[in-house]
């Protein structure tokens, strides 16, 4: 992402991003991510396109930017407060949340968006980085005899299946159900290696 969050903008930059991730949000609204075209995006913000490529690879630079600022809101970093045991079924649960809500704006975003398109890949494909990017940051992957990528590469493949199977299947598994499969199929194995 060109964009860095941890670098605090200008006044000027805060407004023009707020701009180009408000058109974004209200645009998938409509339509879907194959059919948002970086013209109709600066249209819909009145920028012009080199200004979007100031700040933006393409759009999905600015969908990846979108979905950072949905984790910050999020307040995913509160996992690290919780203790070790719960942090899969914690982070697991806020994502859950988020996208089965009817208000949220992923929610929003698939009713234009098929399962099998680019919006909902891009999606699967930014949380199983988050989860990676998780697991580094804790080391959480070393302490399982297994190659740490493969297990970055388990426990997002997993999450991410659970996920499509709550949200998009022909008869979506409840919560309940998510939580347990997490639990079984993730938490079991940290059970075990924390014996």
């Amino acid at each position: 992402m060109k964009c860095d969050l941890n670098v605090k903008n200008s006044k000027s930059a805060r407004r023009t991003l707020a701009a180009f991730s408000g058109a974004l949000f209200e645009l998938l609204e409509k339509q879907s991510l194959e059919s948002v075209t970086i013209s109709i995006l600066c249209e819909a913000c009145d920028y012009p396109r080199a200004t979007f490529y100031n700040y933006f690879s393409d759009i999905y630079d600015l969908l990846d930017y979108c979905m950072s600022l949905i984790q910050i809101d999020l307040d995913i970093e509160k996992y690290k407060e919780v203790p070790e045991g719960g942090r899969t079924k914690f982070l697991f649960g806020i994502f859950y949340d988020y996208m089965t809500d009817p208000e949220s704006w992923f929610s929003k975003a698939m009713v234009n968006n098929p399962p099998d398109g680019c919006f909902v890949r891009e999606v699967r494909a930014y949380i199983k980085k988050q989860i990676g990017l998780i697991m580094n940051e804790l080391n959480a992957s070393d302490k399982f005899p297994v190659d740490s990528t493969i297990m970055i590469e388990h426990y997002g493949s997993t999450i991410e299946l659970i996920l499509s199977h709550s949200l998009m299947a022909p008869e979506p598994i409840s919560r309940e159900q998510a939580m347990y499969m997490v639990d079984f199929l993730l938490c079991t194995l940290e059970r075990k290696v924390q014996k």
